[in-house]
């Protein structure tokens, strides 16, 4: 395991909270349906989990693009990498196991909705701030 220094994880949780409040700035879910689909990267066209926004954002080191018709996470240097990559670890200084929780299939406690994955991005940045 890495160890970040302060400045990184500082960064880190820049990077985590301006995530968190794009993803409050999108329109909320009809009652009964979800508007995240934590599994992929894009979903008809349009960004699904976190990590599909942030490819979507501008001065990001993601992109994401159509492969065989399917959406897959390229990194900076034109990578394919996946939701636990080194370059993910590092862009937001935290661990893979934390990368897991918040970006894999099941992440930010089974999200369905952009405000409940803002709320679980800041909760993880408050308990590590503390």
């Amino acid at each position: 395991m890495l160890c970040y220094t302060k400045i990184q994880v500082q960064t880190g949780n820049w990077r985590l909270l301006k995530l968190a409040a794009h993803m409050r700035t999108l329109p909320r879910a009809r009652k009964g349906k979800r508007t995240i689909d934590m599994s992929l990267f894009v979903h008809r066209g349009s960004p699904s989990c976190p990590l599909g926004h942030l490819a979507s954002m501008k001065r990001t080191p993601f992109r994401v693009r159509f492969v065989d018709g399917n959406p897959r996470l390229f990194g900076k240097n034109g990578e394919e990498i996946g939701h636990y990559d080194q370059s993910v670890c590092d862009y937001f200084a935290i661990r893979v196991k934390d990368a897991d929780a918040m970006f894999g299939r099941s992440g930010c406690a089974a999200a369905t909705t952009p405000l409940e994955v803002a709320k679980y991005i800041e909760q993880f940045v408050a308990q590590r701030k503390a």
